[in-house]
């Protein structure tokens, strides 16, 4: 009899055990495991992806057996990468995600709320990775108490630049393509490759080219301009797709819309300098963009290009309607090229930012609070932790600390970037997201200082920690760059009717609304409530899911890595 049925014969006594029955019954709830609800934003490939979407994607693929009533698939190799965090050391890495999973809820969930804002509505049973003193655990969401200090992700990476690029080009023509309102006219290597010398729709385009076995990225360089006509009316003033050296530009023009633009796409502003350089860069998309002056209103840029609007609509998503409230950061930006990212950051502050002196923070207030909660989350591929102040009418997200404020893309607007410097020169940690915790109890050498912070029950900065502590080994936990840690702010019951999990042989942990949280399998923690397994072990092993040599495979899934870049600077002066 082989490991993997004998150990399945261990649970199924253990089971019908009665005197077990108690630490099975405290282990889990059986009836809906350790997951997330359906919203809760997944970080995979360099995107956050909605956990019921994620599951959607391979929920076409042959179903896992189990014994729990979960939906479960398998995802291919190397298909979905995220980062997890190794909680015996603080090192952050590169997992793959193996299974997904979905199971009815019937039980009331807990949403955590973190001081700098993050928010996720987890089962009772999942576990969060939290500090205990200056190590590392994981603690079940219903143990978690206001103040507990969780360890977070403070960088997450961005892909490649060829790859970010691939996958931008090929999204672009993918959604533009998908709407037949758009008609195609190649340029003179396009008509001569694809035979095409007129105008064409976006479906027949792609069949053309693959027919040739052009991919869709080589295909948008083949393409000089979009046009956009509905129905049998004339065609608008057309749109020159951007090349790689302006999209940059283009996407700084993009933010400053999201700041100060209309529905119309006309972006107000009085800022002459401002309005020039946007200006500028219409002209290298539209025909006939216009400098439009109607006192005693401010001036305004107008692109005077239906095709331009219709396409930041259908491409990133921005409003036509309602824009104030219903904006969201495009999906497209959280893996565009990292320059492209930062642009857009940059436009948008320059439209909206503010320097605040007295808080010492650089802040945006918007009415959207689902678009300054993807600013948020935007800004951990710089390595960036903000603070989202949530709020009826209004939210205002904050980037305070020096370490944030070295970090953030700089402002063009003159007046702006003389009062970041000062304040930059002038800040100190942030409180919220820049402190470390330790257990001075456990530390040697106790001095002035230390006793000052144990006494005020303070937490340092790693720079301060490093000051005092002479035995770094004790403390490297808690100093990796790429880990923040925030307090927990409140904890909720909520009521969903589904849940997801999702899981990463290795590690075991993932990242989700910018948390690190753990994902336990049921009969782990069952093997483990019985006392079959330890606590250590419980979620670093599959104990009945997989065999031997499935669980070779999981101890190697880590040790393999995307294409990826851990750099997350961006200059923009």
């Amino acid at each position: 009899m082989g490991r993997k049925e004998d150990n399945i014969k261990k649970a199924q006594a253990i089971i019908h055990d009665k005197e077990r029955i108690r630490n099975i019954g405290t282990a889990a709830h059986i009836d809906h495991g350790k997951c997330v609800s359906g919203d809760t934003r997944i970080w995979v490939n360099g995107e956050w992806i909605a956990a019921r979407d994620l599951w959607s994607r391979f929920a076409e693929s042959p179903r896992q057996p189990n014994g729990y009533g979960a939906d479960v698939h398998a995802v291919p190799p190397g298909s979905l990468w995220t980062r997890s965090i190794d909680v015996r050391n603080g090192e952050v890495l590169f997992s793959e995600i193996s299974h997904v999973w979905r199971l009815a809820s019937s039980a009331p969930l807990l949403e955590v709320e973190t001081r700098d804002g993050r928010r996720i509505r987890t089962t009772r049973e999942h576990r969060f990775v939290a500090a205990n003193g200056h190590a590392l655990e994981f603690r079940e969401a219903e143990r978690l108490q206001r103040d507990d200090v969780l360890a977070v992700p403070r960088r997450l990476p961005s892909p490649g630049e060829d790859d970010s690029w691939t996958t931008l080009e090929t999204t672009i023509l993918s959604r533009l393509a998908a709407d037949r309102r758009f008609l195609f006219e190649l340029n003179p290597k396009g008509q001569r490759v694809l035979d095409q010398l007129t105008p064409i729709r976006g479906e027949a385009l792609i069949q053309r080219a693959h027919a040739r076995g052009i991919p869709l990225h080589s295909l948008y360089g083949l393409i000089r301009r979009v046009v956009f006509r509905q129905d049998l009316k004339k065609a608008a003033s057309p749109l020159y797709l951007p090349r790689r050296q302006a999209w940059e530009r283009t996407f700084r023009y993009l933010g400053l819309l999201f700041g100060d633009g209309d529905g119309n796409g006309f972006l107000h502003g009085a800022d002459e300098n401002l309005l020039a350089e946007v200006l500028s860069s219409l002209q290298g998309l539209v025909p006939k963009p216009a400098l439009a002056r109607h006192p005693p209103r401010v001036p305004r840029v107008e692109s005077r290009s239906k095709t331009l609007l219709v396409f930041l609509n259908v491409v990133f998503g921005y409003p036509l309607k309602a824009k104030a409230r219903t904006m969201r950061v495009p999906d497209l930006i959280y893996n565009a090229p990292l320059p492209c990212a930062a642009a857009f950051i940059q436009g948008y502050l320059d439209a909206d930012g503010t320097v605040e002196k007295g808080r010492r923070a650089v802040s945006v207030t918007s009415a959207s609070e689902s678009f300054l909660d993807g600013l948020h989350l935007l800004l951990l591929r710089f390595g960036i932790r903000g603070i989202l102040d949530r709020g009826r009418s209004h939210s205002t997200l904050y980037v305070s600390g020096r370490t944030n404020l070295s970090r953030i893309p700089r402002f063009k607007d003159s007046e702006k970037v003389e009062k970041l410097e000062a304040l930059a020169n002038r800040a100190g940690p942030s409180y919220a997201v820049d402190l470390v915790p330790v257990d001075w109890r456990r530390i040697g050498n106790a001095s002035f200082r230390t006793r000052f912070y144990e006494k005020a029950g303070q937490r340092p900065s790693a720079a301060s920690l490093l000051s005092m502590v002479e035995e770094l080994d004790a403390v490297a936990p808690v100093l990796n760059e790429e880990v923040a840690f925030v307090e927990v702010r409140a904890v909720r019951e909520v009521h969903e009717k589904w849940v997801y999990d999702f899981s990463v042989p290795g590690p075991r942990n993932f990242v989700a609304e910018g948390l690190f949280i753990h994902n336990t399998t049921l009969s782990d923690s069952l093997i483990a409530g019985a006392g079959m397994m330890s606590d250590e072990l419980a979620g670093t092993q599959l104990f009945m899911d997989f065999d031997e040599q499935s669980r070779r495979a999981a101890s190697r899934s880590t040790l393999r890595s995307p294409r990826w870049s851990t750099s997350s600077r961006a200059s923009h002066s």
